[in-house]
């Protein structure tokens, strides 16, 4: 398979995934997201700022 098949598959077939980064006091912070737009080697993620922060 190539980087196109995995990509597809993550956005039709998977679509929603866990993202993880760490915080400032370097705990671990996770989201779930929704693969939306794809290309040939990449990704597209889109956030909603107000969503993961609550608001703040």
């Amino acid at each position: 398979m190539e980087t196109r098949d995995y990509l597809r598959i993550l956005r039709e077939e998977i679509h929603s995934t866990v993202i993880a980064t760490v915080d400032e006091n370097g705990r671990p912070v996770t989201r779930v997201i929704d693969i939306m737009l794809t290309d040939e080697n990449s990704l597209s993620v889109c956030r909603n700022r107000e969503k993961i922060t609550g608001g703040a």
